[in-house]
């Protein structure tokens, strides 16, 4: 008797087995067949597998249609250029989508495509039934942007003029903003700049512009004055910190010390630290170690702040830089020692030379 039923326990399981290969072998099976249907284009084919297929959920169904129309509308490493036609073939397949929000999603993805690829009316005719104002403002923004982009900047503002546009201001005078900033021209990027609204576009208009502001080594009076556009304490750091940097790179570590040492940027001891820390990198690569190591004692003093273990690692950073550069160099190693006057760091730096 228990022969019998390890026998037939034994039946099960091999079943079991088999069956769960069965499956898996079945589920790569339909994988295999979509992404051959994906890889060689063939939409049309890849929608009805999966409309045909019964096996899927809703959810499934509408997650696999996506990635579909998604594979149709990616750029690749060549410019692609998507035409008319297989935007109708891509619309056509929303029908077969059953979550609402899927079908929204999808209808934004295709227009804003759309549009960047300069079919403006098939875009317009795709949301046009859609409730969403939200929507409709921001195909709305994505147009303006799109021609001043492409050099229509008059068609763009003429029509901020009419009725439905009003709304796209910001986006229109931030675009223009952007195109003379890249044109160098900032007087007038600033003057379309002081006409935008929104702070979360101002925002991300006033980054764009600071990148290439910086680009041409503008004097320190200018940089200055353009930082007070920034809305953002944590932007305006990141603006002054990539000054800096470019500062360290043109070896104008006099301009960047002066700064520093007038607080003529002020914005807290952290971000203090990080402006010291690129003035002493500068300073450590010309091996001024003497310039170096006073400015740190500045630092102590002017910094009350920042913790022990940030003094710690300028002192390293020091130190380092004398006793791993040469033996000429490790004389100024042995000249650190002496000028740190804190018997715990000294300690520290000692245990380095072990």
């Amino acid at each position: 008797m228990f022969k019998f039923y390890v026998s037939r326990f034994s039946f099960f399981v091999v079943s079991f087995f088999f069956l769960a290969s069965f499956l898996v072998a079945k589920e790569n099976q339909y994988r295999d067949v979509l992404q051959k249907h994906i890889s060689n284009k063939h939409w049309k084919k890849a929608v009805s597998y999966i409309v045909k297929n019964k096996k899927y959920t809703l959810k499934e169904k509408d997650d696999l249609i996506i990635r579909v129309i998604c594979s149709a509308t990616i750029e690749g490493e060549k410019p692609l250029v998507l035409s008319k036609p297989l935007y109708k073939e891509l619309i056509s397949y929303i029908k077969f989508l059953s979550i609402p929000h899927n079908v929204q999603n999808i209808k934004i993805l295709l227009a804003e495509s759309m549009i960047k690829h300069d079919h403006y009316h098939l875009a317009f005719e795709l949301i046009k039934d859609e409730d969403s104002a939200s929507l409709k403002l921001r195909i709305k923004n994505d147009y303006i942007a799109r021609l001043i982009q492409k050099g229509e900047e008059a068609k763009a503002l003429r029509l901020l003029e009419k009725k439905g546009y009003a709304k796209c201001k910001d986006v229109a005078f931030s675009e223009m903003s952007k195109l003379y900033s890249h044109k160098k021209d900032f007087k007038k990027a600033i003057r379309y700049l002081k006409k935008v609204e929104s702070r979360y576009i101002l925002s991300d208009t006033v980054r764009a512009i600071g990148r290439d502001f910086l680009e041409t080594n503008p004097s320190e009076k200018k940089v200055l004055a353009f930082a007070e556009f920034f809305k953002s304490k944590e932007d305006k750091k990141s603006f002054f910190l990539s000054y800096f940097q470019n500062l360290l790179k043109e070896k104008k570590l006099h301009k960047l010390e002066n700064i520093l040492k007038k607080k003529k940027v002020n914005l807290g001891d952290d971000f203090a630290l990080e402006s010291w820390r690129i003035l002493l990198v500068g300073l450590l690569q010309k091996k001024k170690y003497d310039h170096a190591m006073k400015n740190i004692r500045l630092i102590e003093k002017s910094l009350k702040k920042i913790g022990e273990d940030d003094i710690d690692t300028l002192w390293k950073m020091v130190f380092d830089s004398c006793y791993f550069s040469g033996e000429e160099e490790r004389v100024w190693a042995q000249k650190v020692l002496k000028y740190v006057k804190n018997p715990r760091q000294r300690e520290m730096l000692k245990k380095r030379l072990m």
